[in-house]
């Protein structure tokens, strides 16, 4: 006949193997989609401002492009560039970079913190201002 302390251990252990499975449940559980843009559909680049950039690809996808800190010159850049996470994509979050050449100071580089769709131009610079904190 099983003593009470018996059923305590058969108990514990019960409940740490079920701690176990809980706890792969939560490490299965899908992770947030990256928004990404496949580089040969890029048809514009455009500086909106020293942090944003306008990204239309294909007929009707356009992308609001927000580095991780502001990029001196960006706005006045020429020869805007996208180099991605692989050769064919370009993705929010990752090593993705923008590249430019800013006439002052030559070539320079930032990091894209994330991609957000848009309906237009004047919708992603609208969005830059709502942003933007009242002055």
């Amino acid at each position: 006949m099983p003593t009470i302390r018996s059923l305590g251990r058969r108990l514990t252990l019960l409940l740490v193997a079920l701690g176990g499975c809980v706890g792969v449940a939560t490490a299965d559980a899908p992770k947030a989609k990256k928004e990404c843009i496949v580089k040969r559909e890029i048809n514009v680049i455009r500086a909106l401002d020293d942090k944003h950039v306008f990204v239309k690809a294909g007929a009707d996808r356009n992308y609001l492009l927000t580095m991780d800190a502001q990029c001196s010159g960006l706005t006045l850049a020429r020869k805007l560039a996208i180099s991605g996470d692989t050769s064919t994509r370009v993705c929010e979050g990752g090593v993705s970079m923008l590249a430019f050449e800013e006439p002052a100071t030559g070539p320079m580089r930032c990091r894209i913190a994330t991609i957000t769709p848009v309906k237009s131009k004047e919708a992603a610079e609208e969005l830059i201002a709502s942003e933007q904190p009242p002055k």
